[in-house]
């Protein structure tokens, strides 16, 4: 008997999910009602961070609403540091929409600089977004946030950028980008081909095609001790 009910339980369970129904439904519409109207600050942090924890696209999305009409500096950056702590793939690939929509307002480059709180490798595809489509700035601070999560990944990333630049550090505005690029591929690899960016695409080239697990940096031997590796 007591088997027949878990497998119903199971069944139901399925069958909401599959119609969009979490568990989370009720907890989130209530959260999204007191935290438009709280202005407790305990209260109001805690909300956040029990959204935070639900790691759900609707949780998310109750958060950057949130952040849109709360216009109130003593929540701004609780919020922020909420939404970068999210590691669902719809959450992330919507914070990344969102940061290079907003790229030349504040909220857009802060919320960037909050993703440093997220060093899981789920986070690649929005720095690789931003790397790609965001400002002058962001491109710096995406690639200081990849250099602390060492894997394949973060190198294809890296290179993959470095082929849409001109390798020249006469170039002024090129100059910062090249030398953030290198910073950052010293910190992944036990590599050193210097300060030569054409010696690092190189490098590449030959190496690419290769398993190169073991020039990749451990967490223990990394430069930040606090990364998080690929798996």
């Amino acid at each position: 008997m007591q088997r027949t009910i878990i497998i119903v339980i199971g069944i139901l369970a399925a069958l909401l999910t599959a119609a969009g129904i979490t568990y989370y439904a009720p907890y989130i519409n209530m959260y999204r009602y007191q935290i438009a109207i709280e202005i407790d600050s305990y209260k109001t942090k805690k909300i956040i961070s029990e959204l935070t924890l639900m790691n759900h696209p609707e949780a998310y999305n109750v958060l950057l609403v949130s952040l849109e009409n709360r216009h109130d500096d003593n929540f701004y950056w609780e919020l922020l540091n909420g939404i970068s702590r999210f590691t669902d793939k719809t959450a992330l690939d919507n914070t990344a929409s969102f940061i290079i929509a907003h790229k030349d307002e504040a909220t857009g480059p802060d919320l960037l600089w909050m993703m440093h709180n997220n060093r899981t490798p789920t986070v690649l595809p929005l720095l690789k977004n931003v790397l790609n489509n965001g400002s002058y700035e962001m491109q710096l601070e995406c690639l200081r946030q990849i250099s602390l999560i060492p894997c394949r990944e973060s190198l294809d990333i890296i290179f993959d950028f470095l082929k849409t630049r001109p390798l020249d550090y006469k170039i002024s505005d090129n100059r910062d980008i090249l030398r953030e690029s290198i910073r950052s591929l010293k910190k992944i690899t036990h590599v050193d081909r210097g300060n030569y960016p054409e010696a690092w695409m190189q490098w590449w080239e030959e190496n690419k095609g290769n398993d190169i697990s073991k020039l990749i940096r451990s967490p223990n031997s990394h430069p930040n001790p606090d990364i998080i590796k690929c798996r």
